[in-house]
């Protein structure tokens, strides 16, 4: 029977670690103007030279951290090509303290390049952003394909019997009840109802700082062993570049499903995903550790909605942006498995 997975409000969280909380876009500033060094800033202002990343062409908006430790966004100018250093203006921050990185003063700093598509990079501001933002309805089937490419007719112990009298217990494989033709059986599709994109300028450069260290470490064995076969959602992804930002296949990125309640997938997304609760719903098989799948049937099984309350009814999906670097693969459960690859 289909199945209700998305609140009419909120549904699939998606874009890398995943973090937003809603606030009101910044007035316009100024644009980065050449890349030769300008005059004297004026008064309360700083200026900084900006290196351009790989991939970061003219007019792609870059995030830096200043000496001063904010981050703030510019554009690439029209000339500037990656590898290429532009200078810029920035506000020097009020009433915080003024530590300096002086070991960053009169050196180009290195930006990390924002997805072209989000909402928050269209806006020619420079300060951070973190934000949620409505998917247009016109992507919907989008995510559509995605669900439908994803999706897999198989259950596990952990898809739970939705008898409220006398349900079964936990079976390995599942139960009759919630296997395909069972009595309600599986779900045999998923609709989307509402796509809410987390646009979290700073988490976003978190993940990037974090993806960086990993092919600093794997430099000597790029590229590493990819999947085989591919992740499900490549297809899509690759499909529809307007919709999912492109991937890095030498460290292995790939998007893949989180299943949880409305609530906590509002909470990931406002805060990040907290390692340290892991396994607090239903255990851990391969230790604390964020846990993900390729299979939308499969994070659906994690999926509750809250029954008597707002979201009675209505079931949540993350679709995150995961780097898995070099991986440690297991078909047995594993509780140290987080600890054989460091």
């Amino acid at each position: 029977k289909p199945r209700r997975l998305f609140d009419p409000r909120y549904a699939s969280l998606q874009e890398a670690t995943m973090g937003c909380s809603a606030s009101a876009p910044a007035p316009s500033a100024p644009q980065p103007t050449a890349t030769a060094p300008a005059q004297k800033p004026p008064d309360g202002m700083a200026t900084m030279m900006v290196q351009v990343p790989n991939g970061g062409m003219p007019g792609a908006m870059l995030q830096v951290q200043t000496p001063y430790g904010q981050k703030v966004q510019f554009k690439v100018p029209p000339g500037v090509f990656p590898g290429m250093s532009f200078q810029v203006s920035y506000p020097i921050p009020k009433n915080k303290p003024s530590i300096i990185d002086e070991s960053s003063l009169g050196k180009a700093i290195a930006a990390v390049m924002l997805p072209s598509y989000w909402s928050s990079v269209q806006i020619a501001d420079t300060s951070s952003f973190d934000q949620m933002i409505y998917i247009d309805r016109s992507a919907h089937g989008n995510f559509d394909e995605l669900l439908a490419e994803t999706y897999r007719a198989k259950t596990t112990q952990d898809r739970t019997c939705p008898k409220k009298v006398g349900a079964c217990p936990r079976t390995p494989g599942g139960c009759p009840c919630v296997k395909p033709g069972g009595d309600p059986g599986m779900p045999v599709g998923y609709k989307v109802r509402r796509v809410v994109r987390v646009e979290d300028s700073e988490m976003w450069g978190r993940y990037v700082d974090k993806r960086n260290a990993i092919l600093a470490r794997r430099g000597a064995e790029l590229p590493l062993t990819p999947l085989d076969p591919p992740v499900k959602s490549d297809e899509v992804a690759d499909k529809y570049s307007k919709t999912f930002d492109p991937l890095d296949s030498q460290i292995n990125e790939a998007y893949l499903w989180h299943g949880t309640n409305v609530r906590a997938a509002l909470s990931i997304a406002q805060n990040d995903f907290r390692v340290d609760l892991a396994g607090s719903n239903v255990g851990t098989m391969y230790g604390q550790g964020a846990y993900f799948a390729e299979n939308c049937t499969k994070a659906d099984e994690y999926a509750e909605d809250e029954p008597g309350g707002y979201y009675d009814g209505v079931f949540a999906l993350l679709l995150c942006r995961v780097c898995l670097g070099k991986y440690y693969y297991t078909t047995a459960r594993d509780e140290e498995a987080g600890n054989k690859v460091r």
